[in-house]
């Protein structure tokens, strides 16, 4: 956690506070449903676009789309199988195994989605892959995994997680329109 927290500049006094009411069971701002952040920053890190929020009591979500790369010009080369790649012309453009995240330090979920920009005029999820998914939970348990659609343009991941004092349902997707793609979190 504590290579989270440096990462994201975290400052010490506020880890060590997060780290006692982790233990003690509390659950931080950053992992409770309808907590505001107090600033919210855009980075571009390691291939991701992401958002970084920090709550009151300094606990930190990250939630981020990769930045996709141009695939060659001729269409003809290796495909991407790490990251996101574009293809396509001037009105239709398609993003292929997109990575979509989010990480609060405690707990991480991600999985792999690929969409379609029709320029200027709408965006769809053509394709996502419930087996891409990811996830790690520090001192708590993940069950009950399920990525699925909710409409053309919102694809969830959810999982049911127990951390003291109890299990809740966490969700993180992604949506996507004419101005890109975005993750988003709960609760």
């Amino acid at each position: 956690m504590r290579s989270f927290f440096d990462e994201y500049d975290v400052p010490v006094e506020d880890q060590n506070s997060l780290l006692e009411s982790y233990e003690s069971g509390d659950r931080w701002l950053s992992m409770t449903a309808g907590a505001e952040p107090v600033e919210v920053r855009t980075e571009n890190k390691a291939g991701m676009r992401s958002t970084v929020s920090t709550y009151e009591d300094g606990s930190v979500a990250v939630a981020g789309t990769q930045v996709p790369t141009k695939s060659a010009p001729t269409g003809v080369g290796p495909l991407s199988v790490t990251g996101c790649s574009t293809s396509g012309s001037t009105r239709v453009v398609t993003y292929s195994n997109c990575l979509a995240k989010v990480d609060n330090g405690v707990v991480m979920m991600s999985f792999r989605f690929t969409w379609r920009l029709y320029v200027g005029s709408s965006a769809s999820i053509t394709s996502f892959d419930p087996e891409s998914r990811n996830h790690r939970c520090i001192g708590c348990i993940m069950s009950d995994h399920r990525v699925y659609r909710i409409s053309s343009t919102n694809v969830r991941y959810s999982a049911t997680i127990g951390l003291p004092p109890g299990e809740y349902l966490g969700w993180m997707g992604v949506r996507v329109s004419t101005s890109g793609a975005s993750t988003y979190q709960g609760p």
